[in-house]
């Protein structure tokens, strides 16, 4: 809720005596195309990927604006914000919109020194909320494999032949928080060792 999201603000700017860096992450999603997504699936998705979002990045640019330090807003997206996921209409649909809100903030934040960028990454299979049973038993179904190879599936579609860990999304965000990305906002980072149809134009 709103209540909550600015509690957490509060808290964090009296813990820390400020605000300087935000990572907007939040991890779930919902199988199902255009045709059958239903009211409830499409609420859910847009109010944790979309409406959250944008709620969470407009309270930190409020706060960032009146410290007037600057600050950087790093984007959780994902590959599917720019190639269309199977079975996942809504969910990269929400992903896109993410994308575009980042980059709508990198151009309007800019003139307080506001940096906003993102990292896309690929399926993250260890130590994501998204990869519950149900998730990795639907996934493996649309894909016409069994669940135990899944890594296998997403190493091999990767140019790199990598799976992609919590640890390389996490070193892709520090790096757009730090000082050697002072020059860089409304950008995206793939983080996912390579998918063509994931490649930025």
């Amino acid at each position: 809720s709103d209540i909550s999201l600015a509690n957490a603000f509060a808290r964090t700017i009296q813990t820390f005596g400020g605000l300087d860096i935000v990572v907007v992450n939040a991890g779930n999603a919902r199988r199902g195309t255009v045709a059958d997504t239903d009211d409830s699936d499409y609420e859910f998705l847009a109010n944790l990927l979309m409406r959250a979002y944008f709620q969470t990045m407009r309270e930190a640019a409020k706060i960032m604006i009146a410290q007037a330090t600057g600050g950087s807003i790093v984007v959780v997206a994902s590959k599917n914000a720019v190639a269309a996921g199977s079975n996942a209409a809504v969910y990269s649909a929400a992903k896109a919109f993410e994308l575009h809100l980042m980059r709508t903030a990198a151009n309007d934040l800019a003139q307080h020194g506001i940096r906003a960028n993102a990292v896309n990454p690929d399926a993250v299979l260890s130590g994501s909320g998204i990869w519950s049973d149900q998730w990795r038993d639907e996934t493996a179904r649309s894909l016409g494999i069994a669940p135990e190879k899944l890594e296998e599936h997403y190493r091999k579609r990767s140019l790199l032949g990598l799976n992609v860990r919590p640890e390389d999304v996490a070193e892709a965000i520090a790096w757009l928080c730090s000082p050697a990305a002072s020059r860089t906002t409304g950008a995206a980072i793939p983080v996912d060792a390579g998918v063509r149809e994931g490649f930025l134009r």
